[in-house]
């Protein structure tokens, strides 16, 4: 994509807005949401000071970690919320990395550019150079992270990406389970639109009721949030998913298991690979509809913090997949 994470100020929308969609859903009402950030609330909604800052009691309990516009404590060891000591969490800019909680400009890492992540016979270069472990090199053992003549990645790359060469492989699943409670659109849904420069999304979510029949038990969903400026997606279109994170997504698929009714769910996931088509997502905050459809899409369960798939990670397989939500 070109676009690292200290280039992607952006965040899961579901983080700050489970509890409130899920509510919603209960009640039956049409959602429109037309900002997922701003003042922060008044101090009777609970949302922060009047200024979006982070709230006291944040502040005085964060001590670890920084504040997100929520009002909630973060690891504040990430791009995306960077900081310490109780303090707003902060978006690095571009060519920034969030170092011992404080953004700082980085290396580019993965080799340099005259290694470009090692020869094709290594698979992407030693540890040392960049680019993966020969034995993995960024990819399968057959590839050895890239083609014979790049070697995990070109000279200027030095060492690509994780999806192009060069960088970790996807861990192997624990576990598999199908799902197939989605592929009629599931059983509620919530949509909405945020107007925000680049990072501009639509979102679409399909939700099951407590039937047993979810994977963890309790209510599942799968949430979309498509960034249409990032890369300029083509609507309507297909997409083949890749490898990817949530701060480089722009086709970003969420899983969520073992929900309560409070919006706490047991494990997300993120979807790695598949076929997906979006026929529709209006980029108006005021009215719209976003519909998508998809097949054998393979998600990792992941961990936001670390913004990657967690230790033998359990997986999800929808073979089929559709939504149709309007706001």
């Amino acid at each position: 994509m070109g676009r690292g994470p200290q280039d992607h100020p952006k965040e899961n929308p579901v983080k700050t807005l489970r509890s409130f969609l899920f509510v919603a859903m209960l009640s039956g009402t049409a959602v429109v949401l037309t900002q997922c950030a701003g003042s922060g609330g008044s101090g009777a909604s609970g949302g922060g000071s009047g200024s979006g800052g982070s709230s006291g009691s944040c502040a005085a309990s964060c001590t670890s970690g920084c504040c997100d516009s929520a009002g909630k404590c973060q690891a504040g060891n990430t791009s995306l919320a960077c900081g310490k000591s109780g303090a707003t969490c902060q978006a690095c800019s571009s060519g920034q990395l969030c170092q011992a909680q404080a953004c700082t400009t980085g290396s580019s890492g993965g080799g340099s550019g005259s290694t470009g992540g090692g020869s094709g016979s290594t698979g992407g270069g030693s540890g040392s150079t960049g680019g993966g472990s020969g034995s993995t090199g960024g990819g399968s053992g057959s590839t050895g992270g890239g083609s014979g003549s790049t070697g995990g990645g070109s000279g200027s790359s030095g060492g690509g990406t994780a999806s192009s060469g060069g960088g970790s492989a996807l861990p192997a699943c624990a576990s598999t389970t199908m799902v197939t409670e989605f592929a009629d659109g599931g059983e509620s849904t919530v949509a909405f639109y945020v107007a925000d420069g680049v990072n501009s999304y639509v979102f679409g979510e399909v939700g099951t009721p407590p039937t047993g029949t979810s994977p963890d038990g309790g209510y599942a969903y799968i949430d979309f949030a498509l960034y249409p400026k990032l890369n300029g997606a083509t609507v309507p279109g297909p997409k083949t998913l890749a490898q990817t994170d949530e701060a480089t997504c722009d086709y970003c698929f969420y899983a969520y298991t073992g929900c309560d009714d409070q919006g706490q769910c047991e494990k997300v996931f993120l979807a790695q690979s598949g076929s997906v088509y979006v026929a529709r997502a209006d980029q108006n905050e005021d009215a719209g509809v976003i519909t998508a459809s998809g097949t054998n899409m393979k998600f990792y369960e992941w961990d936001e913090g670390a913004d990657a798939p967690v230790a033998s990670p359990a997986c999800l397989v929808l073979p089929t997949y559709s939504m149709d939500a309007g706001w």
